[in-house]
């Protein structure tokens, strides 16, 4: 529960107005039962209370006269909070009524001589408002994250599609599980139900846990990785605490640790959001069915090795290639055994060049690699290869053996020649039409000779 003594310094409320209010609790009761039925009436007047419940709690208006304001009155003013907010009442209606319960009091008070009560009196009522503003904060806090998560998973499924259709070890279901976590946390809180599922109390047993436990903190930074399962296993912990005091009808209890609830939430989003951004990285740049690089990785290497070309002063070469008549794989076989014929494509073109090369996926049937040959007799070495790989092997197909051709069309780089990547890529492209022009099943390599 939050420190109710440091609620107490902050409205003045000291030892001595307790006591000024418990030696006066005659007067004070008489005057709450003279004024009771009027302040009632105001209040359902005022708020547009709905006649079929009532609008305070027992022993709510009790509680500001009993001369007891620790844990039992925090309690009791946490309740009324809830009670207000459940039937639709609005902050500024229930300070109203604290500020009406002061007149209703003071007045009386005043007129009897009983300043000193009076004062004590309204440094009660200014604590209530002060578990009032908490409440209404918690409420207020609430809204705000869950417009910052709204829009997180907005933002997420936006533009993680991608990664929603090959989220198999449900890394993405497991990071907005937790972005979502602090909330539903805020809601207990709140008294308001919230599904067990939702919230689950083993570590193990929400989605984190099982990929955590399944391999995936392998792919968490070495120096995160500690931290990651310690702030896991707190919030666990930590929940499982706050269903206890939910179902026990304290939800006020919650708050003694919802900071620290907090914390182990955000450390969790902070680290996990990092894995999170790094996959979503990758499968920006890479074909999903081959595992190569796709378009826009080849874009931005190509760029970079072109650069990279020019300052070092040594020979590239671009070869493009395409595979020969796929439509009719895919039309006679279907376009599954066209995937199977595209990965074992890949995965031969990954073979047939060094590690120092790159490979991609351009697109549907045709790829691309760029290589550091160190003369063009080297890149039409590499080249035929690729050719030989292919034309001499059949393809194991769950349709049976099939045999493919490809045409590749290659341009050479001299050192020192300077050219854009637009203009090297047209050049090979427009030497792989020429090969398919000339019958397919070949390679043609050319020089490029810049602007």
């Amino acid at each position: 529960m939050q420190d109710i003594r440091r609620l107490h310094r902050l409205v003045c409320l000291s030892e001595a107005d307790i006591d000024t209010l418990a030696t006066h609790s005659g007067l004070l009761q008489a005057i709450l039962a003279e004024r009771r039925e009027e302040y009632e009436a105001w209040f359902r007047e005022t708020s547009a209370w709905s006649d079929g419940d009532p609008p305070f709690l027992p022993t709510y208006l009790e509680s500001f006269i009993a001369g007891e304001y620790g844990r039992d009155f925090f309690r009791i003013q946490y309740r009324q909070a809830l009670y207000w907010r459940n039937h639709d009442c609005e902050h500024a209606t229930s300070i109203s009524a604290l500020s009406q319960m002061r007149s209703l009091f003071v007045d009386q008070l005043m007129a009897q001589g009983g300043q000193e009560v009076a004062r004590s009196l309204c440094r009660v009522i200014d604590l209530a408002q002060a578990i009032q503003a908490l409440v209404t904060h918690l409420v207020i806090s609430l809204q705000r994250y869950q417009e910052v998560v709204d829009k997180e998973l907005a933002r997420i499924h936006h533009s993680c599609e991608t990664l929603l259709m090959v989220d198999r070890d449900q890394v993405l279901k497991a990071y907005t599980d937790h972005l979502e976590w602090k909330s539903r946390v805020y809601r207990l809180a709140l008294g308001e139900p919230v599904a067990r599922e939702l919230l689950p109390l083993s570590e193990n047993a929400c989605d984190l846990g099982r990929w955590l436990d399944a391999g995936g903190l392998e792919q968490v930074p070495e120096k995160e990785r500690e931290g990651l399962r310690s702030a896991h296993r707190r919030l666990h912990r930590l929940t499982r605490l706050a269903f206890e005091d939910a179902d026990a009808g304290r939800p006020y209890g919650i708050l003694d640790y919802l900071a620290d609830i907090e914390a182990a939430s955000d450390e969790i989003v902070d680290i996990f959001g990092q894995v999170l951004y790094q996959r979503l990285r990758r499968i920006a740049t890479q074909d999903l069915l081959t595992g190569l690089g796709n378009r826009r990785a080849f874009d931005q290497r190509l760029r970079q090795d072109l650069a990279y070309a020019g300052r070092a002063r040594v020979p590239l070469g671009l070869l493009m290639i395409d595979l020969d008549h796929f439509k009719q794989v895919n039309d006679a076989h279907g376009h599954a055994v066209g995937d199977e014929v595209l990965r074992a494509f890949a995965q031969r073109l990954e073979e047939a060049v060094r590690t120092a090369d790159s490979v991609f996926r351009w697109g549907g049937e045709e790829f691309a690699v760029v290589v550091f040959p160190k003369d063009k007799a080297a890149l039409e070495q590499v080249a035929a290869r690729i050719h030989e790989c292919v034309s001499c092997r059949e393809v194991e197909t769950s349709d049976g053996p099939l045999r493919i051709t490809l045409s590749i069309g290659g341009t050479f780089l001299d050192a020192g020649t300077e050219i854009d990547a637009e203009a090297l890529f047209s050049l090979a492209d427009s030497l792989l039409m020429e090969a398919k022009a000339e019958g397919r099943d070949r390679v043609v390599i050319s020089r490029a000779t810049g602007p």
